[in-house]
């Protein structure tokens, strides 16, 4: 079941994933979006390609569909994926072979990060 109601804030911890986490035997995770690589809005037919991709790149880690939502409205929301259980450096990785700017990234009772690639 996913996780349903989490928010997650650069800077500030869930409660709620924290729980998640330790159900999970997980002390790291990532938000993480395939879409729009580069900040450069791709079509629908296009980022679609890129989730059915990166979703066969994250089978090995328990994950949740999500959304990333631009706080000031400015960016459309993203299709994204919650993964528990993976190291930054996979998450890097992962961000650079999706063309992506940055990510989320924390660990089990530990404020969100943003993490700029590049």
């Amino acid at each position: 079941m996913p996780p349903l109601g989490i928010c997650l804030k650069v800077g500030q911890r869930s409660l709620v994933l924290d729980k998640i986490l330790v159900r999970h035997l997980a002390g790291e995770w990532a938000f993480l979006t395939p879409c729009n690589p580069g900040s450069k809005v791709l079509s629908k037919e296009d980022n679609d390609k890129r989730i059915k991709a990166f979703s066969r790149e994250i089978t090995r880690f328990t994950h949740w569909e999500a959304f990333g939502v631009d706080p000031e409205r400015k960016w459309p929301a993203e299709f994204s994926f919650l993964m528990a259980g993976l190291s930054r450096q996979e998450a890097s990785d992962l961000a650079i072979r999706f063309g992506q700017n940055a990510f989320l990234y924390g660990k089990i009772f530990r404020a969100a990060e943003l993490v700029w690639i590049g």
